[in-house]
């Protein structure tokens, strides 16, 4: 019996899936970010799917794009907004600390590991999507290789990001990750959190600001075409998600945020209800006027601030649903790469007069790509980089 028992749990242990696949809990980690994590990637699949049914032919598909539900899925380009707040968390907390405790930031080691990170997977399906590999997606041949050349030196944010469209974020990105060790430098020097808090509000300030002045000096009619590429889409007015992402990593370093987990719970629940709400409401690009140029990137930059806030505070709280937002989080830079180019295929293979199945067809297409992506590309890098960062803690 005994034997057979021993047996079973041998043929267990060799049909389970090995380690490498499986997305286990990782002790430490906050499953609210992930959480976060999770819904910004989701917003942003909704938003291009949405989009994509918007300018496809059929009546039917089109049918709900009245509707408060059409207003929530096309309003899904604010997660780009969430995940830039939580970036400027994460690097601002692990600069702050770096410093904080060796009194020097080892900008060799930290530009190594932000590169493990980011480049491996978005070179991949930077070049597989240039070469044409997915079916129905088409990039222009034109100056193709001047294309592929600045998007490599992450300028897509200033130059068109007309290969897919979701690279102009990694420029956004880049450019603060280069700026991020200065300013934890900065904060770390300053002995009265007053200073620091005068210095985040005014680098904060900065995007707005050159808007405004942008939009005063602007001459031609703003369409969406114009707002994304002269607007949106530049690094230097799209800082203040990352700004306010930074601040927060500061003042909980310094423990100047302090809620019960009562507190945060509510808190959290009202900017959600708040932000829901209001992605309800209306198309948020429906229009250019001044409010939306500027009142809503600052509205959503710290909107989802007190989301972020609110969730270190429950760090060791269990979210409802674990499991799969951490899933979800795990995933969310392979998804966020991969699924725009995979949307073409996902619509011809629509069934007619269904918008539901497209939805199912795109979301197992996004998955599958994500997951292939992660593990194939983007996980041993990431191995890579922990394998590296493990050696430098045991070395002091």
């Amino acid at each position: 019996m005994k034997a057979g028992m021993s047996n079973a749990k041998t043929v267990s242990r060799s049909i389970s899936p090995p380690r490498y696949f499986s997305f286990p809990a990782i002790a430490g980690q906050n499953p609210w970010l992930d959480f976060l994590r999770a819904i910004a990637v989701l917003f942003v699949l909704l938003r291009h799917g949405e989009r994509a049914l918007m300018q496809s032919s059929s009546d039917a598909l089109n049918a709900l794009t009245t509707s408060p539900l059409h207003n929530f899925f096309i309003n899904g380009w604010v997660g780009v907004d969430l995940f830039l707040v939580l970036s400027g968390y994460l690097i601002g907390k692990s600069l702050i600390k770096m410093f904080s405790k060796d009194n020097q930031i080892n900008i060799k080691t930290y530009f190594w590991h932000r590169s493990l990170r980011i480049i491996p997977a978005y070179f991949a399906v930077l070049f597989i999507t240039a070469l044409g590999v997915f079916p129905l997606y088409a990039v222009s041949p034109e100056h193709l290789g001047l294309r592929v050349f600045y998007h490599m030196l992450f300028l897509q944010d200033y130059l068109p990001s007309n290969i897919n469209v979701v690279f102009w974020s990694l420029g956004v990105e880049e450019k603060f990750y280069i700026l991020a060790p200065l300013i934890a430098v900065i904060l770390v020097k300053f002995k009265q959190t007053r200073s620091a808090f005068a210095l985040m509000a005014l680098l904060f300030l900065c995007s707005p600001l050159a808007k405004t002045f942008q939009l005063w000096s602007a001459h031609a009619e703003i369409n969406y075409q114009t707002f994304f590429q002269d607007y949106r889409s530049p690094f230097h007015l799209s800082t203040e998600p990352l700004i306010v992402g930074f601040a927060i990593s500061y003042f909980e370093i310094k423990k100047k945020i302090n809620l019960t987990p009562s507190q945060a719970k509510w808190i959290f629940a009202m900017a959600a209800v708040l932000t829901g709400s209001l992605l309800f409401s209306h198309d948020f690009l429906s229009s250019f006027g001044f409010w939306d140029m500027m009142g809503q990137p600052i509205s959503l930059a710290l909107l989802f601030g007190t989301m972020v806030v609110c969730a270190t505070q429950l760090s060791g709280l269990p979210v409802i649903g674990e499991p799969v937002w951490r899933l979800v989080s795990r995933l969310s830079y392979a998804l966020y790469l991969i699924h725009f180019p995979l949307i073409p295929l996902a619509l011809a293979l629509t069934l007619p007069n269904a918008p539901l199945s497209f939805w199912g067809i795109y979301m197992i297409f996004a998955f599958a790509g994500a997951l292939v992506l992660h593990f194939l590309v983007e996980k041993p890098f990431l191995k890579i980089k922990n394998r590296r960062s493990s050696k430098l803690i045991s070395a002091r």
